[in-house]
């Protein structure tokens, strides 16, 4: 599952989401078009022709659908409040489905370090203080992504 699959089924993806993922190259231009085509059957009346034309837009042009994207946010005043952390669960909770644990601990650093190491995840980190071990601080760095995770489901919940 990509990332872009998760915010799409938990109802977290709009348009900020879309540009940060093309940005990072974590999505591609069908997937700004497939949310085009969306936005306007579920909003018929709020038809807007920056939408269309995304919704037209050939997938490999990114030029434009950068452009178009940009432009309609801003046009449309679009908050992008939250837009990381969304990105951030919705990577982790892909990796939360690697069967295979030495890979899942080396991606949520990757994660962690991709996310410019976000406090929330510092007990995700693979490194630690003697201090942090003596006083008990320090689980398994997998088992504190699921806390982060159950933490970001509950404050990004739509």
């Amino acid at each position: 599952m990509r990332p872009v699959s998760v915010l799409k089924t938990k109802g977290l993806l709009s348009w900020p989401e879309l540009r940060y993922g093309l940005y990072n190259k974590w999505i591609q231009g069908s997937d700004i078009i497939e949310f085009a085509i969306a936005w306007l059957e579920k909003y018929p009346a709020e038809v807007n022709k920056k939408i269309v034309f995304m919704a037209g837009c050939n997938p490999s042009d990114e030029g434009e659908l950068k452009e178009l994207l940009e432009s309609y946010i801003a046009e449309a005043n679009v908050s992008d409040e939250n837009v990381t952390d969304k990105w951030r669960l919705a990577f982790l909770i892909v990796l939360k489905m690697e069967p295979d644990e030495n890979i899942r601990l080396r991606q949520l650093q990757e994660i962690y370090a991709d996310f410019a190491y976000p406090p929330d995840m510092k007990k995700c980190s693979i490194y630690v203080t003697d201090d942090e071990i003596q006083k008990g601080y320090v689980s398994s760095p997998l088992s504190e992504m699921e806390h982060v995770i159950q933490r970001l489901e509950k404050r990004l919940n739509p």
